[in-house]
C-alpha cells in the first residue's frame, strides 16, 4: 500500500514517515534522517508490547480490572483461596446428596451462590475495617492511641526522675524521656544535643545512633546528662520543676484522653459504616444472590419430588443451614 512501512514480522502496517526536506548536506544526510525516523517507529514500545505469554501470566491480567470482586462470576478472586472454595464446595455438595447429573449442576450452583453470599459479608467486614483505620488516622494526635502513648512516656519520665538518686541501671528509653522532659521545660530539643557528642561527654562506647537502645545506662548516666543538658541552669532546681510539669501534663492528658475516647467513638459510628449508596447497592446484590439460592433449592427440591415420586424423598437443606 502506498505510504505505509509494512511490517511483515509485526503483523501489522504503520504510516510511514514523511520524507524530510531536503537539507543543505544533500541527499546522503536526507536519506539517514529518513532511515532513523522508520527505525525510531519500527523500535517504538508502542508496537512490540504484546502482553503476557504464559498461562500464569495471562491468568493474572484477567484481574487487572477487578476492584472488590463481590460481583465476580469467578469462584476465587483474589484474597480467597482455591483450597476454600474446593472444601466448602465439596461439603455443600455432600449436604446435597446429587443423585444425577442436574442434581449435581444445581448442588453446584447452590455452592456458589452461597459462596458469592460470603464474599459479599467480607466486602462489608473489610469495609468497617477501613472506616475504623481512617477513624484512627483522623486527628492523629487527638486520637486515644496517641494520648495513651503520650500519658506513659510522661509516666516513665516521672518515674524515673523520681529515682534520679538510686544506684544501677536504668532502662535506655528512661532515660530518653526523662531528658525529652527536662528539655521541654528548659525550651530545648534533644537534637541541640547530637548523641555522638552526648554520647562522647557521657564516656560511653555505644554507637550514636543507638545511644538510647544501649543496655548500659545507669542512673549515674543520666544524672550527667541532665547536667550537660542543663548547661548553666541549677540542675537540682530544673528537676523539681520538671517534675511538677509532668504531674500537671499527666493531669491534663488523663482527661483529654476520656474526651478523646468519647470523640473516637463518635468517629468510630460516623465512618465506619460506608457510604448509603453502597449499603444499598450491596443489600440489592445481596438479596439478588438469596432469590438465586432459594431458586436453585426450590428448582432442586421439585425435581427431586418429580424422580421421587411414591418414594421417600431425600432431604433439602435449608438456606440459614449454609449461610
Amino acid at each position: 500500500m502506498p505510504g505505509t512501512l509494512k511490517l511483515a514480522s509485526k503483523g501489522f502496517q504503520v504510516p510511514q514517515a514523511r520524507r524530510a526536506p531536503e537539507s543543505p548536506g544533500g541527499e546522503g544526510e536526507s536519506s539517514r534522517l529518513h532511515t532513523r525516523m522508520n527505525q525510531y517507529i519500527i523500535d517504538s514500545p508502542t508496537t512490540s508490547k504484546t502482553g503476557p505469554r504464559t498461562p500464569e501470566g495471562k491468568a493474572v491480567s484477567r484481574m487487572n480490572a477487578l476492584k472488590h470482586g463481590i460481583r465476580c462470576e469467578r469462584p476465587v478472586v483474589p484474597g480467597e483461596k482455591a483450597e476454600e472454595w474446593e472444601r466448602h464446595r465439596d461439603a455443600i455438595t455432600t449436604a446435597i446428596q446429587p443423585k444425577n447429573a442436574l442434581e449435581e449442576a444445581l448442588a453446584q450452583r447452590a455452592a456458589l451462590l452461597l459462596w458469592r453470599l460470603g464474599r459479599v459479608q467480607r466486602y462489608e467486614v473489610g469495609k468497617i475495617k477501613d472506616g475504623i483505620h481512617d477513624a484512627d488516622n483522623r486527628g492523629i494526635t487527638d486520637s486515644p492511641k496517641f494520648m495513651r502513648a503520650l500519658l506513659e512516656e510522661n509516666r516513665t519520665a516521672l518515674t524515673t526522675l523520681n529515682h534520679l538518686d538510686s544506684e544501677g541501671s536504668v532502662p535506655g528509653e528512661a532515660a530518653f524521656h526523662t531528658l525529652i522532659a527536662v528539655g521541654d521545660h528548659l525550651g530545648l530539643d534533644l537534637d541541640d544535643f547530637p548523641p555522638d557528642d552526648l554520647g562522647t561527654h557521657l564516656g560511653m562506647s555505644a554507637d550514636p545512633e543507638d545511644l538510647f537502645d544501649s543496655p548500659d545506662w545507669t542512673y549515674s548516666h543520666l544524672r550527667e546528662a541532665i547536667r550537660y543538658v542543663c548547661n548553666d541552669e541549677d540542675p537540682a532546681k530544673i528537676i523539681r520543676c520538671t517534675i511538677k510539669n509532668l504531674r500537671c501534663s499527666i493531669r491534663r492528658t488523663e482527661d483529654d484522653l476520656k474526651t478523646a475516647r468519647r470523640h473516637h467513638r463518635l468517629k468510630i459510628q460516623t465512618h465506619t459504616l460506608p457510604s448509603a449508596t453502597t449499603l444499598e447497592n450491596t443489600a440489592k446484590y445481596e438479596s439478588h444472590l438469596s432469590r438465586q439460592l432459594t431458586s436453585t433449592l426450590a428448582l432442586l427440591a421439585g425435581l427431586r419430588g418429580i424422580h421421587s415420586f411414591g418414594k421417600k424423598q431425600v432431604p433439602v437443606p435449608a438456606l440459614e443451614d449454609h449461610q
